[in-house]
Order: C-alpha cells, then sequence, then structure tokens
C-alpha cells in the first residue's frame, strides 16, 4: 500500500496539483483496490463452480483439443486466494514462455481478454482470431485490485493473460454460496475451450 501511494504522488505533484490532494486521491485508489483482495479469504462456503471448476474444464477441454504436435502444458496450481502463491513459486523454477489463463467461463455473458502491465498483442490476436464472430471479445486492462495466475506469470516475464466468459452477475457469485452449478450449466464452456485450443495451435507456430 505505502508503494502505491508514493508512486501516484510522485507521478502527479509534478502536475501542479496539492499534495493533500493527491494523497486522498491516492488512498481513495489504494482502498479501492484493496477491497477485492481482502474479500478473497480461504473457506468452504463456495462450491466454485463458475470459479474455478468452469475455468479447469475449459482448460482440460482445450488440451484435448490441441494437436499432437504442439508443445503445450496444463497448469493447476494452487493457493491463488493467498497472493497468487501457487502460480508465483512454479513461475520462479520455469523458463518463461506465454500462458493463457482462463478464469470462470459462465453460460451468459462476455468474452474478455484481460492482461497485466502491457498488452501481449500478439496473444491477444490469437484469441481474437480463434473466437467467432458470436463471441468477439473485449480487451481490457486487468481491474485495479483483481488477482489471477496471469499476473504472477505477467510479473515473472511470461508473456500472459487471462480469459474470461461472464456478466456483472458472475462477479456477484464468486465467492458466494450462490457459485454453484445450481447457477452453471457449462453451456460455454465447449465454446472456450475450442478457442484457447485454436489460440494455443496459432501461437505455437
Amino acid at each position: 500500500m505505502a508503494l502505491v501511494l508514493v508512486v501516484v504522488a510522485l507521478l502527479l505533484t509534478p502536475g501542479g496539483t496539492a499534495p493533500r490532494t493527491l494523497w486522498w486521491v491516492a488512498l481513495c485508489a489504494g482502498a479501492a483496490g484493496a477491497l477485492p483482495v481482502m474479500a478473497s479469504v480461504v473457506g468452504a462456503r463456495s462450491d466454485g463452480a463458475v470459479d474455478n471448476a468452469s475455468g479447469v474444464a475449459a482448460v482440460l477441454t482445450a488440451a484435448a483439443l490441441v494437436g499432437h504436435h504442439v508443445p503445450c502444458g496444463v497448469l493447476l496450481p494452487g493457493a491463488e486466494e493467498l497472493g497468487l502463491a501457487g502460480a508465483r513459486a512454479w513461475a520462479a523454477g520455469h523458463d518463461t514462455g506465454t500462458a493463457l489463463n482462463c478464469d470462470g467461463v459462465d453460460d451468459e455473458g462476455t468474452l474478455v481478454i484481460m492482461y497485466n502491465q502491457r498488452a501481449p498483442h500478439h496473444v491477444v490476436a490469437a484469441i481474437g482470431a480463434a473466437a467467432p464472430a458470436r463471441m468477439r471479445p473485449r480487451v481490457r486492462r486487468m481491474p485495479l485490485g483483481l488477482l489471477t495466475d496471469s499476473t504472477a506469470l505477467a510479473e515473472a516475464g511470461w508473456q500472459a493473460v487471462t480469459v474470461s466468459h461472464g456478466s456483472l452477475g458472475t462477479l456477484g457469485r464468486v465467492h458466494t454460496s450462490r457459485d454453484s452449478l445450481a447457477a452453471l450449466r457449462g453451456t460455454a464452456i465447449d465454446a472456450v475451450a475450442g478457442i484457447l485450443a485454436r489460440a494455443a495451435e496459432a501461437l505455437a507456430t
């Protein structure tokens, strides 16, 4: 939190804004970004249907669709709620590459590609080309405070994005008791898996 406040103040102070105002802006921005992290606690109140059994199903289905000639692996790290500990530990012991993280595939909604830092344009382009016209993806920077395994990989030098499919209603269910199979049929999993598989094949050429 201190680093965020200091960086924001240093970047904005030369513009002539009063330092006290800058600190309040930085404090509010930091608090807003910290809320999702503070809400991400380890527990058993959620079945985890959308977050993230659906993502695991999409990745495993995609792996089965990818041609045998494609050098592709599957990573299922744990401890995402503990500062992305699993992905960070794995990345520390491996060379960098390209990663397509899948985090949440709801039945309804929009296909979204999220990136950290700078967008890996060739990865985004491959996913966009693999998506059918009815599922054209929306590309955006990772929202403030949201942590996914692609964040840890990107920080380690990987060309990594997170792919998800859902809506605001999806976000309202995750990490709650409503994230169960009662609210998920899995109707978009095969489509997202196909997109991931085609993108992986394109990126491997």
